[in-house]
């Protein structure tokens, strides 16, 4: 959300706009390339085009979350009762205030077994989801012309964000898959773009698109990634700040201290 590196495998106003989720511009070289293929048709030669035009796999994106272990959730010892509300202060991006709907959002602070205080905030995939449409068009149901059905599908150690592009022609399911850097648990990498089940490698797009994606990629890191080093918890009088984060099939859980 520190240094950026792209995996290669074999509610305060005037606040700035927070790139959760989206991946817009990874897509935009896909839709040209899809458009060019004359996709229209059907999206079952997608992975026939992209192979013709050079696009490299990566593999399976099932495989590529295969072994990952989710970071350890650390366990809250005498755990306080939450405030109905609480504050998201995300440094330079603003703050938010969230309701605490256990449906939701979970938010426990309390003590760690050596006594220090600590808090975690867990959210399920419709809770992030819903965060998202809160601050862009493209995570509401009916999108923004260009993205629709966003889908956060959580995965151990990372994510692959779903959604429908239109290419002009048509409407395409395409994914970013995104992971957690294990060395850090609180920084991010996106892997590269999901199509029918298989990763490609965006810095391997044909046409002269391959530095303008790359561009786009970085930029996302390096946003989000400082949304997550600023991140911090104003709950009950106290604030914590970001320590770890582990995402598990079902749940994105802050540890914050």
């Amino acid at each position: 959300m520190a240094g950026i590196k792209i995996e290669r495998y074999g509610k305060r106003h005037n606040r700035q706009t927070i790139p959760l989720g989206c991946g817009c511009s990874i897509i935009a070289g896909f839709v040209l390339i899809f458009i060019c293929g004359g996709l229209y048709m059907t999206g079952a030669f997608l992975p026939l085009i992209l192979r013709l035009t050079g696009v490299e796999s990566i593999g399976s994106t099932d495989t590529l979350f295969e072994n990952i272990q989710p970071a350890p959730v650390i366990s809250v010892q005498n755990a306080a009762p939450v405030p109905p509300q609480v504050v998201v202060d995300l440094g330079t991006y603003g703050s938010e205030n969230i309701t605490v709907d256990s449906r939701s959002y979970t938010v426990v602070t309390g003590n760690t077994e050596s006594g220090s205080q600590v808090a975690t905030a867990t959210f399920t995939e419709e809770a992030l989801l819903q965060l998202c449409a809160e601050r862009t068009a493209a995570c509401r149901p009916s999108g923004d012309g260009q993205f629709r059905n966003v889908t956060i599908d959580l995965r151990p150690g990372g994510a692959v964000i779903y959604m429908d592009v239109n290419t002009g022609f048509n409407w395409q399911r395409i994914g970013v898959v995104v992971q957690l850097d294990p060395g850090a648990n609180t920084t991010f990498r996106v892997i590269g773009v999901d199509v029918q089940g298989i990763t490609y490698n965006p810095n391997t797009l044909p046409l002269g698109l391959g530095d303008a994606v790359m561009t786009a990629i970085n930029q996302i890191e390096r946003e989000g990634n400082a949304v997550l080093t600023q991140l911090a918890l104003n709950a009950g009088g106290q604030r914590y700040t970001l320590n770890s984060v582990s995402i598990d099939e079902t749940h994105l859980t802050l540890v914050l201290r």
